[in-house]
């Protein structure tokens, strides 16, 4: 193997562009053939440059083959402006082996009568695949249309008969949504108080010392917050005075 000149640019290789299982067979073969070898003070810059040669020999047996993959049509290209490109072409290389200059003039009108219709034909495509893309990504607002049909006594809505509390079933749409309502939003009377003493009692336990210096670790090392304090501000406080 020759000896590389100061002067050839070395490429850089990355494990990724390579068949990982090939090149590690490759490499580890090389390896056990250079640790057979025997290096000395005379001998050892030769060898060091055989084994780049030879470490930049596997890389190029080994890289991965770039695949070319052809280039797809636009999401809204059709096969009628398809279609329309073809003419359009065909017109404009009629009118340009044209010689007659009076029939050269007609064919170059006509064309560009015809290329206008079809960059209109283009815009439009791409405006109305705009449209459908963003009626596809736009929530639509439910919660409008429930509010509509309670506000709206105007609009009617078929609502399955309903057993009520007492047994009997509601027989109209007006009796179904009147107790659907009272069911799940119940009024509260003016007067009604509420009872502290009734209310389950709440031990507050105590941060540990842990439990602090575990959040404080936690917390991500980056810019101030509102108040203007960073992560690292607060670690030298807390280990200042931990209690």
């Amino acid at each position: 193997m020759g000896k590389r000149s100061p002067f050839t640019p070395r490429k850089r290789w990355k494990l990724e562009n390579l068949k990982i299982l090939d090149f590690r067979r490759d490499l580890s073969l090389m390896v056990s053939t250079f640790r057979d070898l025997a290096a000395y003070a005379d001998n050892i810059e030769g060898l060091v440059a055989e084994f780049e040669e030879g470490l930049e020999t596997i890389c190029e047996l080994n890289v991965k083959k770039k695949v070319y993959r052809g280039k797809s049509n636009a999401i809204w290209w059709s096969n009628k402006l398809e279609s329309m490109r073809s003419r359009v072409r065909a017109l404009r290389r009629r009118f340009q082996r044209t010689r007659d200059p009076s029939e050269r003039l007609r064919r170059e009108v006509y064309y560009k009568a015809e290329y206008a219709k079809y960059k209109l034909m283009m815009k439009q495509a791409k405006q109305n695949k705009f449209l459908e893309f963003l009626e596809s990504v736009i929530q639509k607002n439910k919660l409008g249309e429930v509010k509509n049909v309670i506000t709206d006594k105007s609009v009617s809505v078929n609502l399955h008969r309903l057993r009520q509390e007492n047994g009997e079933f509601t027989s109209s749409y007006e009796e179904t949504r009147d107790y659907l309502i009272k069911y799940n939003f119940p009024s509260i009377d003016e007067s009604y108080e509420i009872n502290l003493d009734l209310l389950p009692d709440s031990e507050v336990m105590d941060f540990e010392t842990d439990e602090i210096e575990a959040c404080i670790t936690a917390m991500r090392k980056g810019a101030p917050g509102i108040d203007c304090w960073s992560t690292e501000f607060l670690e030298e406080i807390f280990h200042v005075d931990k209690e």
